[in-house]
């Protein structure tokens, strides 16, 4: 850091490219605030760094002779996240004083437990049997990594967990004795909101014609309110049946039942969510979208492919109901016809 403060500033003995160098060098350096993301170890990672870290800068800022200006941003495309960062599913904000316990075989063939503070780095997670994360004023959560494939891969795509507000503050903030009081109803409030903002977007897409098609900014909204409920539900099953047994946080998280209650508030959210997205899905006009869809060498040329609502109903089944990609339906279609796979799909 030294060295590149000392590099930068204007000086006559400095180039166009000088500046260039130093600029990206901050910015590679310091991505993500320097600990959020890093740079991919994959080989196509590495091939666009060669081509980005080309080291042949110009010497004024219309010089291309020796390379292209505009390669030198491809070294975005090799940033990945690096850390595993815990997220109030009701606000978005980074939870505070949250621990996560690691428990890992040791090296005696026994489990051992190391607990850090996030944002903690993803490579510590490999070998791990399974992680528990708690947080004053949150639900506690355990992912068991082993037996579940399907968590392991979720958070290697997410990077992030979002934790629930703990029930038992609804109580506590009435009395108002708690400091994290209006969290339980702001977490009712944000599922409240989601699930007017999917419906009225569907209803909106079931209609159909143009005056009637929702904008796509409300489209955008309810696609990643779809992703975060349904994100929520993944991990609200694993909170069922734990218990707290500090007695300092029991009365903090509440009772198993109260969790479970919590945990079934959720699940019923999301199942209000799949039936509004269900409703769509079996529309005729959904059937034709997603066989257009499907089909990508006729969806090319195809006038339904270019309209807002064929977006929109694509992204929406796409988020709630692991739509198959055009590659993966044609690779089905070889055993299966194309309208049998969307009724089997779409229902």
């Amino acid at each position: 850091m030294a060295r590149l403060r000392a590099l930068h500033g204007v000086s006559n003995s400095r180039a166009y490219g000088d500046h260039m160098a130093v600029h990206m060098a901050l910015g590679i350096l310091f991505i993500g605030g320097g600990v959020r993301f890093t740079v991919s170890r994959s080989h196509e990672s590495i091939a666009m760094l060669v081509i980005a870290l080309f080291p042949r800068f110009p010497q004024h800022y219309a010089d291309n002779s020796e390379h292209l200006q505009a390669w030198r941003h491809i070294w975005a495309m090799c940033i990945e996240p690096r850390c595993l960062i815990v997220r109030d599913a009701a606000t978005d904000n980074i939870c505070r004083n949250a621990t996560i316990s690691i428990v890992r075989p040791g090296h005696s063939g026994l489990l051992e437990t190391e607990t850090l503070v996030p944002p903690v780095s993803f490579r510590l997670l490999k070998g791990a049997v399974s992680i528990r994360l708690q947080a004053p004023g949150y639900l506690p959560l355990e992912l068991d990594l082993l037996s579940s494939a399907a968590t392991s891969q979720l958070l290697t795509l997410r990077r992030v967990v979002f934790m629930q507000p703990a029930a038992g503050i609804l109580q506590s903030a009435v009395a108002g004795t708690s400091g994290h009081s209006g969290m339980y109803k702001q977490y009712c409030e944000w599922l409240s909101g989601a699930q007017n903002c999917i419906a009225g977007v569907t209803e909106r897409l079931s209609t159909g014609g143009a005056d009637n098609a929702p904008d796509m900014a409300s489209v955008a909204q309810a696609i990643h309110f779809i992703a975060r409920v349904r994100l929520c539900v993944q991990f609200s099953r694993y909170i069922s049946g734990l218990h707290v047994n500090d007695d300092s946080t029991a009365a903090t998280f509440g009772t198993t039942s109260t969790t479970e209650g919590w945990a079934e508030a959720t699940y019923m959210a999301w199942l209000s969510v799949r039936q509004k997205v269900l409703a769509l899905a079996r529309q005729e006009a959904s059937h034709r979208m997603v066989t257009t869809y499907w089909t990508e060498s006729q969806a090319q040329n195809s006038s339904l492919a270019s309209s807002n609502a064929f977006h929109a109903v694509i992204g929406v089944l796409s988020v709630a109901l692991d739509l198959p990609s055009p590659v993966q339906a044609l690779e089905l279609a070889k055993h299966v016809p194309i309208a049998s796979l969307v009724e089997c799909v779409l229902g």
